[in-house]
């Protein structure tokens, strides 16, 4: 059973078909077969695939030429998908999203969302502007007005990106696999893949492990260019805390000052926590800190010294058991 007026349609009436419903001066005007599909508005639907299945296309123009459609697209807003190619499992929602795109599986919210993305398989675009002109971004997510949106040239080719952020990553060209999280950022390079940026305070290069696989880049903080696994610019502060009775050190502990008394510190085991750092300090007038370990472990292969008054001693766990350093 299908609802339609013959005369809006146009010539080309349904051979085949159930369940569909057409409204609007040439909307769905192509179809000759295809089931449960809904399309509605001048020219909505008309010449796209002639057996389509549960599409729907609402609003002026939507999916008006569409090609390479199977089933489950759904256009609703002006020109929603119009020209689109391969948008199977689509959802285009807002005047002129997803026009002109080539998006099978994709997601494009707002106004102008994916308008022009080309091979954006999988890809997410919420807001206006979203993912506009990005004629590559496989499985990529942009989220923010005018975020992913590089007006320029092929826009952003590169794959698997995120970009979360009003006007985030409009620059970035050929660059894959890289996290922005904040508003109007670019990624230190246009073209670098595995790069992260956050607020501008967190930066991270050369970052691209998948699964479980550790990536093997650098992450900065405030320094968009890290030399090492971890470079910091600025100031850093650790934990600090001050003792006059027996203790017992746990992962919360960085600085040990032992302020007065002579008593006993306790190292917790060295096993799991392998490059783990503490720093014990005596500042007390003419005490003794007695230092101890869990379950025998040793201090450079011998038993814990005593620390002195004004003696630090720093240790690093190495797994198995404790070195100075």
């Amino acid at each position: 059973f299908n609802t339609y007026s013959q005369s809006a349609k146009g010539a080309t009436a349904f051979t085949s078909g159930t369940d569909n419903f057409l409204g609007g001066q040439l909307a769905g005007g192509a179809l000759t077969g295809g089931s449960q599909n809904v399309m509605i508005g001048t020219q909505a639907g008309n010449l796209t695939n002639a057996g389509l299945v549960n599409t729907v296309m609402i609003g002026y123009f939507a999916g008006q030429s569409a090609s390479g459609l199977a089933t489950g697209a759904v256009f609703i807003g002006s020109q929603a998908g119009q020209n689109s190619a391969g948008a199977t499992n689509s959802i285009f929602i807002g005047q002129l999203s997803g026009f002109n795109s080539i998006a099978t599986n994709a997601t494009f919210i707002g106004n102008n969302a994916g308008n022009g993305a080309t091979n954006a398989l999988d890809t997410i675009g919420l807001g206006q502007n979203a993912g506009r002109n990005a004629t590559g971004s496989i499985e990529s997510i942009y989220l923010g007005t005018n975020t992913g949106y590089n007006a320029t040239g092929s826009g952003i080719t590169g794959d698997y990106n995120i970009a979360i952020g009003s006007t985030s990553a409009r620059a970035l060209t050929t660059g894959s696999k890289n996290v922005l999280i904040g508003y109007n950022l670019e990624a230190q390079s246009n073209t670098a893949d595995g790069q992260l940026t956050i607020q501008n305070a967190i930066f991270g290069t050369g970052n691209t492990g998948t699964g479980t696989t550790a990536s093997t880049g650098k992450i900065g903080i405030f320094a968009p260019a890290p030399n090492s696994s971890l470079q910091v610019t600025g100031s850093m502060s650790q934990n600090y805390v001050a003792k006059t009775a027996n203790y017992t050190l746990d992962g919360t502990d960085y600085l040990v000052d032992c302020t007065a008394n002579s008593f006993t510190v306790t190292l917790p085991t060295a096993v799991g926590i392998t490059g783990r750092i503490y720093i014990i300090k005596n500042t007390g007038t003419a005490t003794i800190i007695t230092m101890a370990t869990t379950s025998s472990q040793t201090i450079d292969g011998t038993t814990p010294p005593t620390i002195t008054t004004l003696t630090p001693l720093r240790v690093m766990s190495d797994g198995a058991n404790w070195i100075t350093i």
